[in-house]
């Protein structure tokens, strides 16, 4: 059975992936924030953190190459990372969704 290798992120790949992803997705988070505003900053973190993690090392240098390209003006390639949020957030196995009725609960208590 072959041994699967994960390679570690250096802190210069974690910015670069960091910045891409807070640029991509992030928005600017308000003075008062509601309970909704800070349930979504924790989820966008949550969801960073899968990007962060130690992994194979051609998954690595496939993320890291979306980010080059992606802070080189492609837009394009960002265009997936906002997918696969959308489908993470709202739990849907596919694109476009709907939204997940679990956030709509949280607007109306905010």
């Amino acid at each position: 059975m072959e041994k699967e290798v994960l390679r570690k992120l250096t802190e210069d790949e974690k910015k670069k992936i960091t910045f891409m992803l807070n640029d991509l997705l992030s928005e600017d988070f308000p003075d008062e924030p509601t309970e909704y505003d800070v349930l979504m900053k924790q989820k966008l973190e949550e969801f960073m953190a899968i990007y962060l993690k130690d992994d194979e090392p051609s998954k690595i240098e496939k993320l890291l190459e979306m980010c080059e390209e992606y802070i080189n003006g492609d837009t394009i390639c960002g265009l997936g990372f906002i997918m696969a949020y959308d489908m993470w957030i709202n739990e849907s196995p596919t694109f476009p969704t709907r939204p997940n009725p679990k956030w709509k609960e949280w607007e109306k208590e905010s």
